[in-house]
């Protein structure tokens, strides 16, 4: 049985975290940091209603970011910025 497509806000959200995913890793490390710093105070602004929806939103965006980074030659440069 088929279960029929996503709602469309659900859609728009799956579709900006695969996104997110494939840009992250080309933006400048200027970039990368000021966005991991929004999304850092993203999490802290959350109300409690939506605050799990939004961590987990933000930490797959994050992990498809860094499933791209893995294939790309200069890996080990952007998982400096991202941890450092």
């Amino acid at each position: 049985m088929d279960p029929g497509p996503l709602p469309l806000g659900v859609a728009v959200i799956d579709s900006s975290v695969r996104l997110y995913g494939m840009l992250f890793p080309r933006v400048s490390d200027k970039h990368k940091q000021q966005m991991l710093l929004h999304f850092k105070e993203c999490m802290r602004q959350a109300k409690a209603a939506r605050q799990q929806a939004i961590q987990i939103n933000i930490f797959t965006a994050v992990l498809c970011a860094l499933k791209v980074c893995v294939c790309l030659p200069n890996f080990v440069n952007i998982i400096r910025v991202v941890f450092c």
